[in-house]
């Protein structure tokens, strides 16, 4: 068995605990060839990640969001600039598409 720093953890709101920095950690592990001998293991390397720091980051950021949408930082989410927009278009009975900020008009 392999010990490996993961981060993990829990943070506030919408944001999630996420390496900031990693490195490589490679280990000698033992391999098994099951087509040549199964019965005969041969010594190997694998490169895993380590997290050597963490942090309390958004997991959506602003390249995410649509050309519409504008990111609100607090709320680590892409939103609609046009709130005024989204109310009238459900007042008339119509549906808006939060993705793309716009109204689907009801047919």
């Amino acid at each position: 068995m392999v010990e490996v720093n993961h981060c993990a953890g829990s943070c506030q709101g919408y944001v999630a605990c996420v390496a900031t920095e990693t490195k490589p950690l490679i280990i000698t592990v033992q391999k098994f060839d099951f087509f040549l001998d199964p019965y005969k293991p041969t010594c190997g390397s694998t490169e895993l990640q380590e997290d050597v720091s963490c942090q309390c980051k958004c997991l959506v950021n602003k390249d995410d969001c649509h050309k519409n949408q504008v990111f609100n930082s607090y709320a680590c989410k892409c939103i609609c600039p046009n709130a005024e927009e989204e109310r009238q278009c459900i007042k008339e009975g119509n549906k808006w598409n939060s993705e793309q900020c716009t109204c689907l008009n009801h047919q």
